[in-house]
């Protein structure tokens, strides 16, 4: 396995802001595949999963700062506003004029903020969901490789330091484990 010298993994991990991780578990997975013949998945499916993750988290963020507050309106009634007409009433779904007289009108919320809230939500479900793709697709073999070429960690050990934490951010909880991998990797 190739030294890395560990003081450079953070410093490029810092720098990229968590991508140089990335590029670290797809280099060492080619490496115990080319000189180990250890069987892991192409690095694709794990660089495919964490460039879908990225971009839900973005949307995720975009939606819940920017789109759904600007979505939620109050509408005040004008004292000289004009009861809405009774065709209005009927086409309150459907005409958008006619749902703002409506609502300006008797000074009712246009709200579609629950939308967008309810958007991010199944985003981030299927962003856990990816991330169960990725843990047992992809990672589970590369800690499998782990052990193997290692022949000091156990399969456990090292799937517990790869898994994401909740309440660690993500450039500390990424570089860590990949810093104990190398310090292993070095003394090959």
């Amino acid at each position: 396995m190739e030294k890395r010298p560990l003081i450079n993994i953070i410093f490029l991990s810092v720098l990229t802001l968590g991508f140089y991780d990335i590029y670290w578990l797809a280099s060492t997975r080619n490496e115990m595949v080319r000189k180990y013949r250890v069987k892991i998945p192409s690095a694709y499916y794990m660089i495919l999963v964490k460039g879908l993750q990225f971009i839900g988290a973005a949307a995720v963020i975009t939606l819940i700062l920017f789109v759904a507050p600007a979505e939620h309106r109050v509408l005040t009634r004008a004292p000289s506003a004009p009861k809405p007409t009774a065709n209005c009433y009927a086409n309150y779904k459907i005409n958008v004029n006619c749902k703002n007289e409506i609502d300006s009108y008797y000074a009712q919320t246009t709200d579609n903020s629950p939308y967008w809230y309810t958007s991010a939500l199944l985003i981030i479900i299927a962003m856990i969901a990816l991330e169960g793709f990725y843990i047992t697709r992809w990672l589970w073999p590369y800690t499998k490789g782990v052990s193997k070429v290692t022949r000091g960690w156990s399969r456990s050990k090292v799937v517990a330091l790869t898994l994401p934490g909740v309440l660690i951010p993500a450039p500390i909880k990424d570089t860590y484990p990949i810093l104990l991998i190398q310090n292993s990797f070095n003394k090959l």
